[in-house]
């Protein structure tokens, strides 16, 4: 039933963050050089400076390689790789993790791949991995093969949020639900019956709310890093008022939580299904390194970003969004 292996569904850290760190860094080195053999063209466009980055200027004529480079790409979101990029470089020479006496678009190539290898490559390996954090992604992501065990249930809610409700008006609703439990046993509950009891809880004057075929597992199912949860998790009393009950007796006793008191009507039961760890440990690790790689990646731009000055002339960016535009 189960592969020997998953496939992966992202390519590695190293083929695909640092190969488009290096990609725009290639930009930068071209440019650096042609400016270099090109002296008439680098003093036109000197004063051309769209962005800076603690001072370090980024051309017109800078932008619009870059796009020629990535054309499916806005000038928004390459400009955003350039100014990212030139920020790695600039931490890169910084921490003097290249010869500061080679060639300047060499150091800004070589310098960011070093910089990335370094500080996100180099932060985790497979053999880093800990049992109990495979044993966390297991939980999370084999179940994107599969599932938990799940209960599908619908409810009644008597609202009392948990900071203003009285005792008092707790045992009121207790009550009330108590006994339309026991007038429903009397049949076979059903979706349209809670709907019916709430309208008139409605008119009564109580906050009521209705919720059918929700989906839930009895524990919350850890994420994967960098995503949402899969499965979620309702409030632990609701999942275990809902864990209890089955075809022989779908409808609980009112259950109170921090959102009020419930009436909970089962629907059905879905057993756990997932691949064995055995079948796919490799990927797992090879799949949790890459991403908590990403993780480190992302937390180490984003320090970037947030010390860095960064200036950009607005106008003359929209000027030149419109031109490449028209030439397309």
């Amino acid at each position: 039933m189960w592969k020997n292996k998953a496939p992966n569904p992202i390519t590695s850290f190293s083929q695909n963050t640092v190969a488009l760190a290096i990609a725009f860094c290639a930009v930068a080195a071209c440019q650096s050089s042609h400016q270099e053999v090109d002296t008439h063209r680098a003093h036109r466009d000197d004063g051309t400076i769209i962005a800076t980055v603690n001072g370090e200027g980024i051309s017109a004529e800078h932008l619009e390689a870059a796009q020629n480079a990535t054309p499916s790409a806005s000038a928004a979101e390459v400009l955003a790789q350039l100014i990212q990029t030139t920020a790695l470089a600039q931490e890169a020479r910084a921490r003097q993790v290249l010869d500061p006496y080679r060639a300047r678009w060499l150091r800004r190539q070589a310098a960011v791949k070093r910089l990335l290898q370094r500080e996100v490559e180099g932060s985790v390996s497979a053999d880093s991995i800990s049992h109990a954090d495979l044993m966390s992604t297991y939980d999370s992501f084999a179940l994107g093969f599969g599932n938990p065990t799940l209960v599908t249930a619908s409810h009644l809610l008597i609202a009392l949020p948990q900071e203003s409700r009285t005792d008092a008006e707790i045992q009121q609703a207790i009550a009330l639900l108590q006994s339309l439990r026991e007038r429903l046993l009397t049949q076979t509950p059903s979706d349209a019956d809670l709907i019916a009891a709430a309208r008139q809880l409605l008119l009564a004057g109580f906050d009521v709310d209705v919720n059918i075929d929700l989906t839930f597992p009895l524990r919350p199912v850890p994420a994967m890093p960098g995503k949402e949860p899969v499965f979620r998790a309702v409030v632990q009393p609701f999942a275990d008022a809902a864990f209890a009950l089955s075809a022989d007796a779908p409808l609980s006793e009112p259950v109170l939580t921090s959102f009020g008191v419930h009436l909970i009507l089962w629907k059905h039961r879905r057993e756990e299904q997932r691949p064995p760890l055995a079948v796919i440990e490799d990927w797992l690790r090879e799949e949790l390194v890459n991403r908590t790689r990403y993780t480190h990646f992302d937390a180490l731009l984003t320090r970037l970003r947030e010390s860095a000055s960064i200036q950009m002339d607005e106008d003359l960016i929209r000027d030149l969004a419109r031109e490449a535009a028209a030439r397309r």
